[in-house]
């Protein structure tokens, strides 16, 4: 099944069986409340230890918006998929701003996991002193249970669903959702790295955090 061929290619071993039902229900229901259409956005918003690491460029959502109304334009694509380690990602989308609005104009269909963001919040684990081994995968386990394990296999299988892709290079999850475009696909799909990584012609990388080429949005 696809989901088992997914969890074995990431996690290097077996995946029990009770993983692959609880996913099940999930990403159909996702899949329908997008629409059950690849013609969308997968995007990652990696904040955790991207934010809290002063080495790594900490993108707002504002400009992972900017990147997908790039995205719009050029390939006119309207939904979103939305994975995020951030719970102020999730409550910033529903907070009465000008700009809300208008990502909401642009992309009426935005759909997450409807899951608790606060665990992943390291800045809430005191006894976590190291901040870098703090946000290894094995010790995010450690503390979390295997909860995250499902949640995170739902969100690979959601991105990987779109055709479309925005997040960060640098990011593991980021570039295997790529990688498992490119493969269903057969090609590169169009995507917009916000720190490094190789674009396609036409899509900005911005290595360093500055932008190297924009597509006209007109």
């Amino acid at each position: 099944m696809y989901e088992t061929a997914i969890a074995r290619a990431l996690l290097g071993r077996y995946v029990p069986e009770y993983y692959v039902r609880s996913i099940r229900p999930r990403v159909e229901a996702l899949s329908k409340e997008l629409g059950s259409t690849t013609q969308c956005i997968g995007m990652h918003i990696r904040h955790g230890d991207t934010c809290i690491n002063p080495d790594r460029g900490c993108r707002k959502l504002r400009e992972y918006m900017r990147a997908a109304k790039m995205l719009k334009y050029k390939y006119n694509v309207s939904k979103i998929y939305l994975a995020t380690d951030d719970p102020h990602v999730e409550s910033a989308l529903h907070k009465p701003k000008k700009y809300i609005y208008t990502y909401r104009r642009h992309f009426p269909a935005i759909v997450m996991q409807n899951i608790s963001r606060r665990a992943f919040d390291f800045s809430n684990y005191s006894m976590l002193k190291d901040v870098d081994t703090a946000t290894y995968p094995e010790n995010r386990v450690k503390h979390l249970g295997s909860r995250p394990v499902t949640e995170f296999l739902v969100d690979i299988h959601m991105l990987r669903s779109c055709d479309y892709f925005v997040g960060t290079i640098s990011s593991g999850i980021g570039r295997v959702v790529l990688a498992l475009i490119s493969s269903r696909l057969g090609r590169i799909p169009p995507f917009i790295s916000l720190q490094e990584g190789l674009n396609r012609d036409g899509i900005f990388a911005v290595p360093g955090h500055k932008n190297t080429r924009r597509v006209n949005p007109t």
